[in-house]
């Protein structure tokens, strides 16, 4: 709904999962761009995505990328080459080899949430419009619970999602003792 985003004509927002091949991560492109993604030849997609974008300004969010080889993205970057001079590629990474290879020109490293932040973040999912003061013995355990988030948001928001609506001292603990869920530096 930013003002900003009308200046685009086109828009797509790619969740890059961790494992992707050339083929597939070019048709997931082609498919939020709304366009036909058929084929397993690698080629043809290109041109497709050429095609679709040449002149045009674009936006594309490549979200949440892990790694990959600089061979595969230059060729999966190489037709978004064809948009407007005012296309814009927001890249999303853990990993800051991977802004090194996608050879990004501006970084913005994000910080992490303060605790206050934090919590008003999990109340918001954990309690969804529910009173957290009604539940003093949930507090003390989300409070913990979000010791291991590290301040990353998605972290916090994940577990308060998890925990949504679940009002027992014996599913928080749960959560709070699983080791599943380690959060990463």
């Amino acid at each position: 709904n930013d003002q900003r985003m009308e200046k685009f004509e086109l828009k797509a927002w790619v969740h890059v999962p961790k494992s992707f091949g050339v083929v597939g991560l070019t048709k997931t492109i082609l498919r939020s761009f709304n366009s036909s993604a058929d084929g397993e030849d690698l080629d043809p997609l290109i041109c497709r995505l050429q095609e679709k974008l040449t002149s045009k300004k674009f936006l594309l969010v490549l979200d949440d990328v892990w790694t990959g080889n600089e061979e595969c993205w230059e060729r999966i970057l190489l037709p978004l080459n064809r948009g407007s001079s005012e296309s814009k590629i927001v890249v999303t990474t853990r990993e800051t080899q991977v802004a090194l290879f996608m050879k990004s020109d501006h970084q913005v490293p994000l910080q992490r949430l303060e605790e206050n932040y934090c919590w008003s973040l999990f109340v918001k999912h954990a309690f969804q419009g529910k009173n957290e003061f009604e539940y003093p013995e949930l507090q003390s355990i989300g409070k913990k619970i979000l010791e291991k988030c590290g301040g990353l948001p998605l972290a916090v928001k994940t577990l308060g999602n998890l925990l949504q609506r679940k009002f027992s001292q014996d599913e928080w603990f749960k959560i709070l003792e699983t080791d599943m869920w380690h959060v990463s530096e």
